[in-house]
């Protein structure tokens, strides 16, 4: 099991050795310095009353591995530019657990809680982090104002899969605010994919960028579509023209040759998921074309069509 970080003076040394062992980690080598997400997902709140998230507490909700970092880890977040955490509620019935994101938090000698709004009342409950301990460890760091590389491994993909709805790695990286200091790693890949801050979200670094195009699934004159990101993650926004075709192809991402430019050299394998206001669930994605040629990434619409005039916005994680 890994070790927990308990002091800030330990937290900048091996973080400062995780950043300049990068070149040694992309042939596989463990960052010694690294902060693995889950670890920021060993806290756990029981619930002290009916729709109560208002907790008595004698830390105060502060948690290891940073408890001594400065400003300390708040296991609901502070605010600010990294927002607050989301917080998963974990109800004893099954299909009444959630994940909130807090409006604002509360901090008192021997108390601490949050606001929301859940879509489900919950009586018998606990609370954890909303993203298996990945915000968590990226704000702590971020608002720290520390260098350092979150790591995400095979039992982060286990918590992520526990989590209630549709959550994914690639959308909780998509969704995370971080800062420049700041990588996140996958370690489940090889090579490993490391995720650096862009202003705006984080994106894998390398990887020539697709060419994305509109189908009949995205209807008849649609608007985009508009693609941000690189060839390994990024996001295909569009809004649906008139009349689209359900079971048809939503849109293409096609990729530059990878022997001769930035592409893949093999055929990759790649997530969608919606991460628009408006969600939808797309079709079995399928490939063709080569690494010589490009390979072309279909994504297709499912029975139920996309409806017309409506704007959708889809990310992509492509390994």
């Amino acid at each position: 099991m890994r070790k927990f970080y308990a002091s800030l003076v330990t937290l900048v040394f091996v973080c400062l050795a995780a950043m300049a062992s990068l070149t040694a980690s992309a042939q596989g080598t463990v960052p010694p310095g690294i902060v693995w997400a889950e670890q920021f997902n060993n806290w756990s709140i029981q619930s002290q009353g009916a729709n109560q998230f208002t907790f008595a507490q004698t830390n105060n909700c502060q948690s290891f591995p940073l408890a001594n970092a400065v400003p300390p880890y708040f296991v609901f977040g502070t605010g600010g530019t990294f927002g607050y955490y989301p917080i998963f509620i974990q109800d004893a019935n099954p299909s009444n657990s959630e994940i909130v994101t807090p409006t604002s938090i509360s901090r008192a000698s021997g108390s601490c809680g949050f606001s929301a709004s859940p879509a489900n009342s919950h009586t018998s409950f606990t609370v954890m982090s909303g993203t298996a301990g990945l915000q968590d460890a990226v704000g702590t760091l971020a608002q720290g104002g520390l260098v350092g590389v979150v790591g995400i491994d095979r039992f982060f993909y286990n918590l992520v899969a526990g989590l209630p709805g549709s959550q994914t790695v690639g959308k909780l990286i998509h969704n995370l605010k971080g800062a420049s200091g700041v990588q996140v790693v996958d370690t489940t890949t090889s090579p490993w994919t490391y995720y650096a801050w862009n202003g705006t979200n984080y994106f894998a670094n390398g990887g020539g960028t697709p060419v994305a195009a509109l189908s009949t699934g995205a209807g008849t004159s649609p608007t985009g579509p508009a693609i941000a990101g690189n060839g390994a993650t990024g996001t295909v926004t569009l809004t649906a023209g008139t009349t689209p075709t359900a079971s048809a192809t939503i849109f293409t991402l096609t990729y530059p040759s990878g022997t001769t430019s930035t592409g893949f050299n093999h055929q990759p394998t790649c997530t969608i998921a919606s991460v628009g206001a408006n969600a939808y669930t797309v079709g079995t994605v399928t490939y063709s074309g080569s690494a010589s040629a490009g390979f072309v990434v279909t994504v297709p619409a499912t029975a139920t069509a996309l409806t017309a005039a409506t704007a959708y916005s889809f990310s992509y994680s492509c390994q």
